[in-house]
C-alpha cells in the first residue's frame, strides 16, 4: 500500500491525535488521605483511608508493624492558628495514621503502594503531614516534633512536624524523594517510626501525597521517559506501549525531525507544526540562513523567527513575490527583517507601500509627488539638499509657504529648536548620512510635556489649492530624547490623524523611518492648519512635540461638496438633500426653480462629517421643478 504524502500523513495524524488520544497521566497526581466523607482540597484526589485514584494512578495504604490504620478530622483545629493557609484545609484539616506506631514498637508505621506509573520510569513523590493536636510528652518538649522514617528504596528522607505552628503552605511539613517505578508500574512507599529521633515518633502521619511528571531515562536510550510518555499516550493504535518501544531515530509526527531531535530542539514529537506557522518542524534548521523550502534556517517554536510581522510559513524565498497576493506569498526570506535591503522592511513593503519586498530598486518614494518639503531646523544649520529651509518652522519656496507656532495647552510652552550636528542623530551604524542635514535638527514645543496636555505645534500651510485634499508626510526623530516621544497629528479642528512616534534608538536609515502620512483639506483660501498635540493614548513617551520635516504630496483632488441624494416627501412638503463634506467646514444651501434664480436657505450649515443633509420644508406642487446647489462658507 503506497505511504500518503508528507502533508497528507501529518494531517493523517492531526485527525488521530485529536480523536483517539488515551488520557494521558495529569501531572502532578494529588492525593488527600481523609476521613470518609470528609472535605478534599480542591484540584486533589480524595483518599479516605488511603485508598484511591484519578482514574489512572491509584494507591492503597495499610499499617504495618502491628499498628492499625486510622485517621482522624480536626476540621477547623489544624488550620485556625495565625499564619494558616486557609486555601488548604481540605488537605491539612484530616489524615491517615498508623495508630499504635509508637516509638515503643519499632518498625511500626505506613506502606502506601502505588500503581498505574509508566513502568521502570522515576517519579517525584512529595509527603505532607502535620497535625497540631499531636501533644508531645513534656520529657520530649525540645524534641521537633513527631518524625517517621520514609523510604522508596531509591532514596530515604525523615518527615518532620512540629504541632505548632500551623502551615503556612504545602512548602512546609513535606519532603520529597525518587521513587522508580517496577516493569508494572508499582511504586512502594514506607514510613516508620524514626530511629533517629523515637521521642518525637507518636504514630506515623500522611495528609497528603503529590506525585509529580516521570523524570529520568529509564532505558538509557538519551530520551527522557515523560517525553516517550508523550509519544505513547499519543495514538493508543500505533503499538508503542512502553518506553523502550520509542525510538530516538523515529519520526513520530513525521515532520521530518526525528524524536530525538526533537526534544533536543524542545518541539513536539506529536504535532508537525510545534509553533504553528505552518511549516514543518524538520524544514525549520534554526540555522538562520534560508537554503532551500526543507532546510529554511527558522526557529521551530517562533511564528514570526526575523520579527518582521509576516509568520514564517508565509515567507518563502523559493516562491517568486505575487504582487496579487502579496501577504500570502512575499517571496520573502524569513529570517530577514528586510530580504532586499532597501531600507524597507518586508512587512511595510506588502502592506503598505505596494512594493516588492525582493526587489531593492521597488522602494516607495514619499518624495516622489511632493508639492513643496520644509526642513525644520535652527537657523543658520544646514538644509537637507533639495528640501526648503524652514528655520524655526517658518519659510517658503516661492509659493507654498509654512508658518509654526506652539500651543500651551495652559502649560509654559515655547517654540525652541536644536540642532544635533552629525555626532548625534546620525553617527550610528547604519546611519543614512545623505539624510543627516534632515534627521540632524528640528523644531520642538519645549514644555509640551504629558504633564500638560494639549500642548504641541500649530503649522500652518499656504499656497495651497483651495478646497483640495493633500497627503501630509509628517516625520520627527531625536536620539538625545531618552524613552522615545510620540504625539497626535491631524487638521486643526478635526480628531488626531496619525500619532507619529520615534524611540531614541536606531537611528533612522531612510524617509521610510519615524513619519507619518495622513491626508488634509485646504479651506476656500487655500490653506491648511495641522496640529500636533502630546499623544494622549501614550502619555508616558510625550515628552515635547517635535517635528523634522514636513512633506506635501500631489494633491488628491478636489474637495468640493457633491450631492449625492434627494428625497422628496410629496405628502410632508419636504426634500432632504445629502452631500459629501469634511469634518469643521460650514456650507451655504440655495434652490432654485429655474437655475438662474437662487434662494439661499441657510449659510450656516455645520459639517456632520462625512456626509451632511439639509431638509428644505413647505415644498408644493408649484415648486416642481425644483434644483438644490451647495457652497463652502468656511
Amino acid at each position: 500500500m503506497p505511504q500518503p504524502s508528507l502533508p497528507a500523513r501529518a494531517a493523517l495524524w492531526a485527525a488521530v491525535l485529536s480523536g483517539l488520544s488515551a488520557p494521558a497521566l495529569a501531572a502532578p497526581v494529588r492525593f488527600d488521605f481523609n476521613t470518609a466523607g470528609s472535605p478534599t482540597q480542591a484540584t486533589w484526589n480524595p483518599a479516605p483511608l488511603g485508598v484511591g485514584t484519578d482514574g489512572t494512578v491509584s494507591v492503597a495504604t495499610v499499617a504495618l508493624g502491628g499498628a492499625t490504620l486510622d485517621s482522624r478530622d480536626r476540621a477547623g483545629i489544624n488550620t485556625d492558628g495565625a499564619g494558616a493557609d486557609i486555601g488548604n484545609d481540605g488537605m491539612w484539616r484530616d489524615f491517615i495514621f498508623a495508630n499504635g506506631s509508637f516509638n515503643t514498637l519499632p518498625g511500626s508505621g505506613l506502606e502506601v503502594t502505588i500503581t498505574g506509573l509508566v513502568p521502570d520510569a522515576t517519579y517525584p513523590l512529595r509527603l505532607c503531614a502535620f497535625d497540631e493536636s499531636s501533644n508531645i510528652s513534656a520529657a520530649s518538649a525540645a524534641s521537633a516534633g513527631r518524625a517517621a522514617d520514609w523510604t522508596t528504596g531509591a532514596e530515604s528522607a525523615t518527615l518532620v512536624f512540629p504541632s505548632s505552628p500551623d502551615p503556612a503552605s504545602l512548602d512546609v511539613y513535606t519532603v520529597t524523594l525518587l521513587g522508580v517505578a517496577d516493569g508494572s508500574g508499582t511504586i512502594v512507599l514506607t514510613g516508620i517510626v524514626t530511629a533517629t529521633n523515637p521521642d518525637a515518633s507518636h504514630n506515623v502521619f500522611l495528609n497528603g501525597l503529590e506525585i509529580g511528571d516521570v523524570i529520568g531515562d529509564a532505558d538509557g536510550d538519551g530520551m527522557q521517559d515523560a517525553f516517550e510518555q508523550d509519544i505513547i499516550d499519543a495514538d493508543p493504535l500505533d503499538g508503542l506501549v512502553t518506553i523502550h518501544d520509542v525510538l530516538p531515530g523515529d519520526d513520530f509526527d513525521i515532520d521530518g525531525s526525528t524524536n530525538e531531535d526533537e526534544e533536543t530542539r524542545g518541539t513536539s514529537p506529536i504535532n508537525p507544526d510545534s509553533d504553528g506557522d505552518g511549516v514543518f518542524d524538520g524544514a525549520e534548521d534554526g540555522g538562520g540562513v534560508w537554503v532551500s523550502a526543507a532546510m529554511r534556517g527558522t526557529n521551530p517554536l517562533a511564528t514570526d523567527s526575523d520579527n518582521d510581522g509576516l509568520p514564517d510559513g508565509v515567507e518563502n524565498r523559493d516562491l517568486p513575490y505575487n504582487p496579487e497576493d502579496p501577504q500570502n506569498q512575499p517571496g520573502s526570506d524569513p529570517n530577514l527583517v528586510d530580504t532586499d535591503g532597501d531600507g524597507s522592511r518586508d512587512l511595510r513593503e506588502v502592506s503598505v507601500d505596494d512594493t516588492d519586498p525582493t526587489d531593492p530598486n521597488d522602494v516607495y518614494d514619499p518624495l516622489a509627488d511632493a508639492v513643496a518639503r520644509f526642513d525644520f531646523n535652527a537657523p543658520g544649520s544646514p538644509v537637507q539638499a533639495g528640501w526648503t529651509a524652514a528655520d524655526l518652522g517658518s519659510g517658503s519656496d516661492g509659493t507654498v509657504g509654512v508658518s509654526t507656532e506652539v500651543i500651551t495647552g495652559g502649560g509654559a510652552v515655547t517654540l525652541d529648536t536644536r540642532d544635533r550636528d552629525t555626532l548625534t542623530n546620525t553617527d550610528d551604524p547604519g546611519a543614512d548620512v545623505s539624510n543627516s542635514d534632515l534627521w540632524r535638527d528640528f523644531v520642538f514645543a519645549a514644555g509640551s510635556f504629558d504633564t500638560v496636555p494639549g500642548s504641541g505645534l500649530r503649522v500652518t500651510l499656504t499656497g495651497l489649492l483651495p478646497l483640495t485634499s493633500y497627503p501630509i508626510r509628517i516625520w520627527a526623530f531625536d536620539d538625545s530624547s531618552n524613552g522615545g516621544r510620540s504625539a497626535d497629528w491631524g487638521v486643526a479642528g478635526e480628531a488626531p490623524a496619525a500619532t507619529l512616534g520615534f524611540p531614541t534608538s536606531p537611528d533612522p536609515i531612510s524617509l521610510l523611518d519615524y513619519f507619518i502620512e495622513f491626508d488634509a483639506a485646504t479651506d476656500a483660501a487655500g490653506q491648511l492648519v495641522l496640529e500636533g498635540l502630546v499623544a494622549a493614548n501614550l502619555p508616558s513617551t510625550s515628552h515635547n512635540v517635535f517635528v523634522n520635516a514636513l512633506v506635501i504630496g500631489a494633491p488628491n483632488g478636489s474637495t468640493l461638496p457633491v450631492i449625492t441624494s434627494i428625497e422628496y416627501d410629496p405628502q410632508a412638503g419636504t426634500a432632504t438633500v445629502t452631500w459629501t463634506s469634511l469634518p469643521g467646514r460650514v456650507y451655504a444651501f440655495d434652490s432654485s426653480n429655474n437655475l438662474e434664480q437662487w434662494s439661499e436657505l441657510s449659510d450656516n450649515v455645520a459639517s456632520q462629517g462625512a456626509t451632511t443633509s439639509f431638509t428644505e420644508i413647505g415644498l408644493t406642487p408649484a415648486d416642481d421643478p425644483r434644483f438644490y446647489r451647495v457652497r463652502v462658507v468656511e
